[in-house]
């Protein structure tokens, strides 16, 4: 008769990113039973439950250094930039004929 080879009690913590292709690979391999972690009430403590995701704040003094680089490139944009004089001798402009 056959048996089942005896389990093991394992542990593992994974970041959050990489937890989708741990599963996967785990689950392909066919080599543990995954439980989540609001199971184990000794757990629970270890973890802390993740924040709301926070507005993003921009300190003031980026703010105004965005605003002035805004500024400056909307300035710089109206300008047309001259000919070089060196391409504008190597290379004449050709009237036609």
């Amino acid at each position: 008769m056959l048996r089942p080879a005896e389990m093991t009690r394992l542990t593992i913590g994974v970041h959050a990113a990489k937890r989708d292709a741990m599963v996967a690979a785990l689950h392909e391999a066919g080599v543990v039973e995954l439980r989540p972690i609001v199971d184990e009430a000794p757990l629970r403590e270890l973890v802390t439950p993740p924040s709301p995701p926070r507005s993003p704040v921009i300190p003031p003094d980026i703010a105004a250094a965005r605003s002035r680089i805004e500024r400056a490139v909307e300035i710089l944009a109206t300008v047309t930039p001259e000919k070089n004089p060196v391409v504008a001798l190597l290379s004449p402009h050709q009237t036609k004929k």
